[in-house]
């Protein structure tokens, strides 16, 4: 139908909006995903829309989908201010989590009230009108006895693109859990916690995270070769842990990388610096603050020579 448009004589193809495209945030048009065209009519001048969908979203929309739609323009859901929460807890927000009007919730400092809100809030999470899609815990009240792997096997099955827990002493481990969670999410930053444990080899899964970011911990084991897999990757930032093992080649597949903080580890070996020099758009690579970690001399001046706007934090230079 697009080719036969795009040759009729009789109309000019003006605008075309792919809703259908898996890279449209549908969460604006409350989940309406179609083709709109806009068409003039040679003859008249006059302009047209027209709208290609899809057969199972039509039957979505004629079933009660469009008139939800309707009540949730009439109620302001769509637009940021409804749909986003800053500041502490209460009855009236953890209802928002609860029904889906609050999507975006973010709770700076000690005075959040999470240590009295923590179990509805869980509560508020498990409920499956909830629709999540950003949560930061920053600073707050962390309420004692209770655990990271808590929180975050409460979170939405799908849906997640931020979750940033950070600065608070929360102690335990990393949970496994975390991957499922934010497997389609951009945003994982879990800092300043004093988590132990290894960083999960399965990250590597969540193909469209743009910043990882797990530094001030106590976390120990290796660096999975894995997280080369994740292709969207712009920020890695694991520093101050106890990290060990060398600095994984694979990252040097992670094209899109501007960020690679490894420094005050216990990393060592040789610095794979030939594949490092292929992330031409470093800004910043920290490898410094780990005894066993070196780097050849010619590695570093390659490094230098590739990368010659980032900033360097580099272990020892070695002969070769």
């Amino acid at each position: 139908m697009l080719k036969m448009l795009g040759s009729h004589k009789g109309f000019k193809v003006l605008l075309i909006k792919n809703r259908l495209m898996l890279a449209f945030d549908a969460s604006v048009s409350g989940g309406y995903r179609d083709l709109l065209l806009n068409l003039r009519c040679l003859a008249t001048g006059h302009i047209v829309e027209l709208q290609i969908t899809l057969k199972g979203l039509i039957d979505v929309k004629a079933g009660g989908g469009h008139a939800n739609y309707a009540i949730a323009r009439v109620h302001r859901l769509f637009e940021r201010d409804t749909y986003r929460y800053e500041g502490a807890l209460g009855d009236a927000v953890l209802e928002g989590v609860r029904c889906g009007v609050v999507r975006e919730l973010v709770c700076r400092g000690k005075a959040s009230g999470l240590a009295a809100h923590f179990g509805r809030l869980l509560v508020a999470l498990r409920s499956p009108s909830c629709g999540l899609s950003e949560l930061r815990l920053v600073g707050c009240d962390w309420p004692e006895g209770r655990t990271l792997s808590e929180l975050v096997e409460a979170l939405p099955a799908t849906g997640l693109k931020t979750l940033v827990v950070e600065s608070m002493q929360v102690g335990g481990a990393l949970p496994e859990a975390v991957v499922d969670k934010c497997v389609g999410a951009e945003i994982v930053g879990l800092l300043g916690l004093g988590l132990t444990g290894g960083v999960p080899a399965s990250l590597g899964k969540c193909a469209r995270l743009k910043a990882l970011v797990l530094s001030s911990n106590q976390l120990q084991g290796p660096i999975p070769d894995e997280l080369g897999q994740c292709g969207a990757l712009e920020e890695l930032v694991v520093n101050e842990n106890q990290l060990t093992g060398g600095v994984p080649a694979s990252l040097g597949k992670c094209a899109n990388l501007k960020e690679l903080l490894l420094q005050a580890n216990q990393l060592e070996g040789v610095v794979p610096a030939t594949e490092l020099a292929a992330l031409t758009g470093l800004t910043q690579l920290a490898l410094h603050e780990n005894e066993g970690l070196t780097i050849t001399t010619s590695g570093a001046q390659g490094l230098k020579q590739a990368l010659p706007n980032a900033q360097f934090g580099l272990p020892t230079e070695v002969a070769g």
